[in-house]
């Protein structure tokens, strides 16, 4: 594979064990995100496409071994002591498939967004101010003070995504973001994410098992999860249409 280490993400010499003793799950692979287009991971249920995700977003627990080297935007980061550098891991961000777990219902459009913006939930005396709805929603012709419970799910998913695109972001990782959705509303999410990995740059993963989707929304490829006779995981770029 051809690397180009100064766009996008990439990681190198990757290692990744659930238990000691086990037989490693990634086993010194490496592989290239590239920004400005949605890059769709697939494979088989069990094939990693969760843990992947998990290990992008530094979500690793103390019984797990991991080694890796992160670049992001030409920039280093290594893995020390199974963690992965914070300074990475403040710029990963990701949207999980039951987006009911992240908004609240009973507020609006703008509190969601505020609240979005800090760590905690605070009171609502304390959110910060928002100067400006993200253009992707204003684009939709959904207001800041339309309350949640009233949007459409199409809508719901993509102030999901506004809402995480409030923290610092170079890495937007979205789990089946469309499958709860009509043709219509699938749509109208992939083309709200299309635009912004593009007017972003941003480096944008998203699990799909939709064929349609994936050939109608990827660029050129997806990348595919392969399982080998050992349990060891690969990825492969597979041609759309292939």
């Amino acid at each position: 594979m051809q690397i180009n280490s100064t766009k996008g993400l990439y990681i190198s010499n990757m290692h990744f064990t659930f238990l000691p003793g086990l037989s490693p799950f990634f086993n010194g692979v490496s592989v290239q995100f590239m920004p400005g287009v949605i890059t769709f991971v697939k494979g088989k249920n069990g094939s990693g496409k969760t843990t992947l995700f998990r290990i992008l977003h530094g979500d690793i627990n103390n019984l797990e071994q991991f080694q890796a080297t992160f670049e992001l935007d030409g920039q280093e980061y290594k893995v020390i002591n199974n963690k992965v550098a914070p300074e990475y891991t403040g710029q990963v961000q990701q949207v999980v498939q039951n987006i009911n777990s992240m908004l609240a219902d009973q507020l609006t459009v703008e509190q969601n967004l505020q609240m979005a913006q800090l760590a905690r939930v605070p009171s609502l005396r304390s959110l910060p101010k928002l100067s400006e709805l993200p253009l992707i929603l204003r684009d939709l012709g959904i207001k800041r003070h339309d309350y949640v419970a009233q949007l459409s799910g199409g809508q719901r998913q993509i102030l999901a995504i506004a809402m995480m695109l409030q923290k610092p972001t170079r890495v937007l990782l979205l789990d089946e973001p469309t499958a709860a959705l009509d043709t219509k509303n699938a749509d109208l999410v992939m083309k709200a994410i299309q635009e912004i990995a593009h007017k972003q740059q941003l480096v944008v993963l998203v699990i799909s098992h939709d064929k349609e989707l994936v050939e109608q929304y990827a660029r050129h490829e997806y990348t595919e999860i392969h399982v080998a006779d050992n349990g060891t995981r690969s990825f492969v770029k597979i041609p759309v249409g292939v």
